[in-house]
Parts: structure tokens; C-alpha cells; sequence
């Protein structure tokens, strides 16, 4: 999870500073040395970064809530 984390704080900032996604879930398991996922949401598409064996892995769909960010 720190991995991800320090992603997104580093090279993804982008992402929320200047795109305006936002985390909208995340969830830790302590399963080997600790992984996880974090799901950011923008108006059109859910990005999905997540830990396999301390390699990271991003997936990306359409947003299934249309509602706004923020409400």
C-alpha cells in the first residue's frame, strides 16, 4: 500500500492536483508484505492502482456512478 501511496503523492499528482480525481475507495491486506488498491474517479473513468508481489498494476474503466465528484 505505501507504494502505491508514494505514486500517488510523486508521478501521479497529476491526477488530482490538475484533473480533479479524487479517492473514492481503497482496501489493505496484510497477505504478502502488505498489499492493496486505491481507486481514484474522475468525471469519465475509475483508475484502479494496485499491488501484486510488489509490482504495480493500474486499471482503468468507465465510470459506472455519473454522478458529480464531490457530491
Amino acid at each position: 500500500m505505501r507504494k502505491i501511496l508514494l505514486v500517488l503523492a510523486g508521478e501521479a499528482s497529476f491526477l488530482y492536483a490538475d484533473k480533479g480525481y479524487r479517492i473514492t475507495d481503497s482496501n489493505y491486506g496484510p497477505s504478502f508484505g502488505g498489499g492493496g488498491d486505491v481507486t481514484l474517479s474522475g468525471e469519465v473513468l475509475d483508475l484502479r492502482f494496485w499491488l501484486d508481489r510488489d509490482r504495480l498494476f493500474l486499471d482503468f474503466s468507465e465510470r459506472r456512478d455519473k454522478k458529480s465528484i464531490g457530491e
